[in-house]
């Protein structure tokens, strides 16, 4: 499972650099509105890579708490 954290990793990063070099050259040529647009999907999967990258890491959370019965309410019936 934590190969495909890393692949899907490697390739949101992919994506980033793609976009990143699609943002140069709109810079390049004046062309503003399609550099933010750019810069923004550049942004968004350098922060996808990110997230990815540290979901193999995490651990599942362990519940040590049992489940307790709910405490008769005022509203119940029986």
């Amino acid at each position: 499972m934590k190969q495909i954290y890393q692949y899907f990793s490697l390739l949101s990063f992919t994506f980033s650099l793609y976009f990143g070099w699609l943002a140069y050259h709109h810079l390049a040529a004046e062309d503003m509105d399609q550099m933010y647009l750019n810069i923004s999907y550049c942004a968004l999967f350098l922060s996808v890579m990110v997230f990815t990258f540290g979901m193999k890491d995490r651990k599942k959370p362990i519940n040590h708490e049992k489940k307790r019965h709910a405490a008769p309410s005022l509203f119940s019936c029986g």
